[in-house]
């Protein structure tokens, strides 16, 4: 039991268990640190580092899921390449306007609107001083880059014809310098999806927005016949993998996924 002039003891045990208890809610919560805090040099590279780090250690244990979804899909078109080149006839719209507007949509997609609306989030919230929408530009930014580095992996390496090829479909291995090899998976529907998703799940009354924008990009995509439906649905996966990873290191975000714990050596 603890005294302390003339108050109500209180016992030792409780004591520790509330400094515990408010020590470990602390670490847990994801909004701990102020919201409002002017950056400097220091404060950058830490924010760097938290949504970098934060997001990668969700990526990387959850990369099986990249990889089983490309498998997938090679195993899709390798299955159902006729139906897959069939359905991109079926959705294209044979009208110059349409395509003009699917033009103006892909120029404008990609990294190509990405990187600006990351860094102009990243102003807003340096201008307001505002610490986690610093935050969600950082992690916008990198869901994009990390996601684009992927399927640049795979587009490189596979070596699926585009529809506007005209080449037999299939896969042709390597062809890392030749474009029109490039197909599966398609990066514009990747970054897209990646940055969608980080700005929905930083402000959720946008998610149908987000989603139109993501879809409408991937449609884009298959109207100018640059990729087939299966290309951008593989893209789409991998960028939502990487943006719920990278949402996740934001506080306060809608939807937390666990980092990967580390076993403890007894």
């Amino acid at each position: 039991m603890l005294q302390l002039m003339g108050e109500t003891p209180v016992p030792l045990q409780s004591l520790t268990r509330r400094r515990i208890g408010g020590s470990l809610a602390g670490v847990n919560s994801p909004s701990r640190e102020p919201n409002s805090i002017r950056l400097t040099s220091k404060r950058l590279a830490k924010e760097v580092a938290q949504v970098f780090c934060g997001g990668w250690k969700r990526l990387w244990p959850r990369s099986w899921i990249i990889l089983v979804a490309c498998g997938a899909g090679m195993l899709l078109v390798v299955t159902f390449s006729d139906a897959d080149n069939a359905l991109v006839k079926k959705i294209r719209v044979e009208d110059e306007k349409v395509t003009s507007v699917a033009q103006f949509i892909s120029d404008h997609a990609d990294l190509m609107l990405a990187v600006p609306l990351s860094l102009a989030i990243w102003c807003a919230g340096v201008t307001g001083g505002r610490v986690r929408w610093r935050k969600v530009g950082l992690a916008c930014l990198m869901a994009a880059l990390v996601a684009g580095l992927f399927v640049n992996v795979f587009r490189a390496t596979t070596g699926r014809p585009r529809p506007k090829a005209e080449l037999a479909d299939g896969f042709y291995g390597p062809h890392p310098r030749e474009s029109s090899y490039q197909s599966f998976p398609s990066g514009h529907a990747t970054t897209s999806t990646a940055t969608a998703v980080v700005i929905a799940v930083a402000v959720p009354v946008t998610t149908i927005p987000c989603a139109i924008y993501a879809i409408t990009v991937s449609w884009s995509r298959i109207q100018l016949r640059m990729h087939h439906p299966i290309d951008v649905t593989v893209g789409a996966t991998i960028g939502l993998v990487c943006g719920l990873c990278f949402a996740s290191a934001m506080p306060g975000s809608a939807i937390r996924l666990r980092r990967r714990s580390r076993k403890r050596k007894s």
